[in-house]
């Protein structure tokens, strides 16, 4: 036996291993960006389902704030005459509607957001509030959600956030 030698088992057995080592890398590498993809998309759906739930359910702090918008801590679209909450108040949305197309700042801030939105109520097909902005991206969550209003119709609130 000849000492410092190495055999063809031997390279081909490094090869071998250098190969499975690169393949592994190139896969790590190519679901990992997939992976930070996906964990945005739920983030974004979850702010999304978040910002409808209040909107619905919130008739906003104080409960008359769409008489004076200057002094709303907190805004709303639900009813706060009905005893139950998760009816829309067709005033309330037409405030809405207008504060965030004359202050889209001020809409943010009253609802506490950090990522930029886009609403559309409609009543019978006929846009009450039309909220939204362009964007550009793939990240864009979108939630649509069937809502009740106060004279006992329906109608459809969609709220996007990228």
């Amino acid at each position: 036996m000849m000492k410092g030698q190495a055999g063809f088992e031997f390279y081909a057995a490094i090869l071998l291993f250098v190969i499975a080592i690169t393949y592994v890398f190139f896969q790590i590498t190519t679901a990992f960006p997939k992976g930070l993809e996906e964990i945005r998309r739920q983030t974004l759906l979850s702010e999304a389902f978040q910002i409808s739930e209040i909107l619905i359910k919130d008739a906003g702090e104080p409960n008359d704030w769409y008489l004076n918008v200057s002094n709303a801590k907190r805004i709303g679209l639900a009813n706060e005459s009905f005893s139950q909450l998760g009816i829309i108040s067709f005033r309330k949305s037409k405030v809405v509607n207008d504060t965030c197309n004359l202050n889209y700042t001020l809409f943010k801030k009253l609802l506490g957001l950090n990522y930029d939105v886009g609403i559309l109520l409609k009543h019978e097909n006929v846009p009450i509030i039309n909220c939204t902005r362009p964007y550009s991206g793939i990240y864009v969550a979108k939630i649509s959600r069937i809502v009740s209003f106060e004279n006992r119709s329906y109608g459809e609130l969609t709220v996007w956030v990228y």
